[in-house]
Order: structure tokens, then C-alpha cells, then sequence
């Protein structure tokens, strides 16, 4: 119902301007000129029938270009109306949007098909600069949660290994957990684990960075057994 007003209200206001706009315009070629004339300093009565005439024609003239300034302010209004309302709706639109995208890339994280997990975590990596504030982080969380469910899996799924680098390498650093992760026998020297709760972690025979061990030295219970540092 909000939504039916907001769409209406700009038409109609529009008609009842219109319909002022209408009534005032008759009224002042016919009973305002004289009221204005009768209210005036002019003796009207000491007028000619010529000047009686000109009177009048001034004074319709006076009224019918204010009337002019307020049509124009009116027909203004109104197209300024017209175009936050559109900017609104689009706004609205590509939020609504947005959301049912994420929401059916979420969903496909949970498909028992790799594919459609992998079309998941790209089509997520690929809509964050078009989200509203925040969706960073959001998307960040969504595939936090999945790299810590599905590393028990298979810890060498492509698609793991692109959702450990979009949340470990955005620029977004809000904390991340990947608390009990497996994440052995993966490369993951490129990754940046700054911000990433990185308590209970297997990294058995991972290959890590030596810049890497500051975050990981502060982690709890984290099983390093056969880890391959490299430098450079």
C-alpha cells in the first residue's frame, strides 16, 4: 500500500495543481482584476471607460504572470519528484537484486555438486563492489563459514582454494574465523591471515610463508606437522 502511494502521490498532486492552477486562471480573467482594482489606490469610479480598461488589463497581467512563476514552480517540484522517485526505485530495484543473487550463491555453497559449489563461490567473489555497505564482510563471513565446513571434506576443492583467497586477500579486514579448518596439503603461501582466527587449524604438510608465522605462532592448538616453510 506504501509503495502504490509513493508511486501515485506525485500524479496526484500534479492533478490537484493543475485543478488550483485551472480555477485561479478563470478567476483572475474575470473577478480578481476588479477586486484588485477596487483594493487599489485608484479611484476606479473617476476612471475613464479607456483607462478602466487598461487598469484591468494591468492587473490581469500581474496576476496571470505570478500565476506563470507558480505553474513553473509547481511543474518543477513535480519533475524533481519524478526523478528521486525513479532514482529510488532503481536503487531498490538493484538492492533487491543484489540480495537474491547472494542469496542463490549462498545456497549453492551447500550443493552436493562441485560445480555448482564453484559457481557459488565465483558468482560471491564477483557481486561485492556491487552490494550495499557492508557486503564485503558479509560475503567474507558466508565463505568463511564455508571453508570450515568443507575443508573436512576435501581440503584440495577448487573452490576452497578460491574462497581461502578471496577472504584471506580482500581488502576488507574485518575478523574472519576459520577455527578447525583442515587445511592440509594445500599451498597457501599467497594468503594473508591477518585478522584470520586461525585457532585448531590443520595445516599438516601445508606449504606456508615465513611472513605467515606471526599469525599462525599466535593461534591456539594449531597442528603444524610436516609444514614447508618457504621465504621470498
Amino acid at each position: 500500500m506504501k509503495r502504490i502511494f509513493e508511486v501515485v502521490a506525485p500524479y496526484l498532486l500534479l492533478f490537484l495543481v493543475l485543478g488550483a492552477l485551472v480555477f485561479v486562471t478563470i478567476c483572475a480573467l474575470t473577478t480578481w482584476p476588479n477586486r484588485i482594482l477596487e483594493f487599489s489606490d485608484v479611484d476606479s469610479d473617476s476612471l475613464s471607460a479607456v483607462e478602466r480598461a487598461d487598469a484591468l488589463q494591468t492587473a490581469r497581467t500581474s496576476v496571470l504572470t505570478a500565476l506563470g512563476g507558480i505553474s513553473a514552480t509547481a511543474l518543477v517540484f513535480s519533475a524533481l519528484w519524478q526523478v528521486v522517485e525513479f532514482r529510488s526505485s532503481r536503487i531498490l530495484d538493484r538492492s533487491v537484486a543484489w540480495s537474491d543473487t547472494y542469496a542463490a550463491a549462498a545456497g549453492q555453497l551447500g550443493s552436493e555438486s562441485a560445480t555448482l559449489r564453484l559457481a557459488g563461490v565465483v558468482t560471491l567473489s564477483s557481486i561485492v563492489d556491487a552490494g550495499p555497505a557492508g557486503a564485503d564482510s558479509t560475503i567474507r563471513a558466508t565463505l568463511a563459514s564455508f571453508i570450515r565446513t568443507r575443508s573436512a571434506s576435501d581440503q584440495n576443492e577448487f573452490a576452497l582454494k578460491l574462497a581461502l583467497e578471496h577472504v584471506c586477500n580482500s581488502t576488507d579486514k574485518s575478523a574472519q574465523s576459520f577455527q578447525s579448518a583442515n587445511l592440509a596439503d594445500v599451498d597457501l603461501s599467497t594468503l594473508d591471515f591477518d585478522g584470520i582466527v586461525l585457532d585448531g587449524v590443520s595445516f599438516r604438510s601445508a606449504t606456508l610463508h615465513s611472513r605467515q608465522r606471526a599469525f599462525i605462532d599466535s593461534a591456539k592448538n594449531v597442528d603444524l606437522a610436516g609444514v614447508s616453510w618457504v621465504d621470498g
